[in-house]
Order: C-alpha cells, then structure tokens, then sequence
C-alpha cells in the first residue's frame, strides 16, 4: 500500500505516533498498547483491496466510489485476522472508522460499543489526515485541525479520546512534524497554553 500511495507511509507512522501518545495521557493499559501500536501501522491495509482509479483519484469520489472506499476498514479486517497472532488487531482495523454517534462505517457502532483501541485510532487517524496534503484537498491548518477536532466531540470522536490528545499537544506540541506545518506554529501554540489562564 506503501508502494501505490506515498501518503500512506507517513501516514501510518503518523498515526501510531499520536494513538501511543493518546494511549500514555489517557493511561491506556499496557497489556494493550502493543496491540494499539500495530493496529495504527496496519489500519489502512485494507486499502490494498482498493483500485488505484479510486485510491489516488484528484477530484471528490462519487457516492458509488465512497461506498467501494468504505469498504477497505472490512478488507483490512479480512488480510490481518488471517494471522492468528493479529486477531485482536484485526478488531480495531475493522471499527477506526465508527463514529462516536454511531453515524460512521462498517458498522454503525456507537459509544461504548466501540473498542477505546478504535475510539483512540479515529482520533489519530483523523488528525493527520486532516493536515496532510491529499490528492483531492490540501492540508488544514493546524488551528483548523483543532477545531474540527473540538467540533467532532460527542459526534465523530469520543470526547475523552479528544481532551487526552489536546493535553498531549499542550506537553509537546512538537509532537507533530508535517512540511505544511511551521514550526514556528507549533512554538506559539506550545507558549499560549502555557500562559496562566
């Protein structure tokens, strides 16, 4: 997948970067992180499964094609409960794309119903993909990420899941390194919270 689309690379490593930050703020057992860190390298695997027209399309898929796209959660699933050492993984490859609300995909799952290991990859997932460039959008600013990220809460993204990962970037903004982000963003960020409210 790394090979077809070169956003996928940073993108996974990305993810497992702020899902094992989220998991330490928000004291995630340990037995479970290592199961986490490889769910976050291998979400998107599933996209294998998905065709280059579709995968690395520049303008905005149809509803017939969001729906071929939807499904590489499920293929993903399918490729990794293959190993029987990964079957837990395979859980969270399939439900990252739940939504708090019970509005996102495969599923329909909701609130508790969802893994906190899938609650922790939406919120991760989302970010970076928010401000990275894509084929069909470019990248967000890093306010904007923020603020889609406080609007999800309670609808897309578990709202504790939000708040760990907030105080994650409050303790180390720098955690996020993107060539569309200045770092110089990040330092003011890391110096408002840090000012006595």
């Amino acid at each position: 997948i790394d090979a077809r689309d070169h956003y996928t690379e940073s993108h996974s490593e990305n993810v497992t970067k702020y899902a094992m930050a989220i998991a330490e703020e928000m004291k995630y057992p340990l037995t479970q992180r290592e199961t986490l860190r490889r769910a976050a390298m291998l979400h998107d695997i599933g996209k294998i499964g998905i065709k280059d027209e579709l995968l690395l399309k520049s303008e905005t898929l149809s509803n017939e094609e969001r729906e071929q796209f939807k499904r590489h959660p499920e293929i993903g699933e399918h490729i990794v409960r293959s190993l029987a050492f990964l079957k837990e993984v395979s859980v969270l490859t399939r439900h990252h794309h739940e939504h708090y609300n019970g509005k996102g995909y495969p599923d329909g799952l909701r609130y508790d119903e969802i893994e906190w290991g899938a609650r922790i990859l939406g919120v991760a997932d989302s970010f970076d993909a928010m401000t990275s460039d894509r084929t069909y959008r470019k990248a967000l600013s890093f306010e904007e990420a923020l603020q889609q990220l406080k609007q999800g809460k309670g609808t897309q993204f578990d709202p504790l899941v939000v708040d760990c990962f907030l105080k994650v970037l409050e303790k180390n903004p720098h955690i996020i390194v993107h060539d569309k982000i200045d770092k110089d963003v990040w330092e003011e960020y890391g110096k408002k919270r840090s000012e006595p409210r």
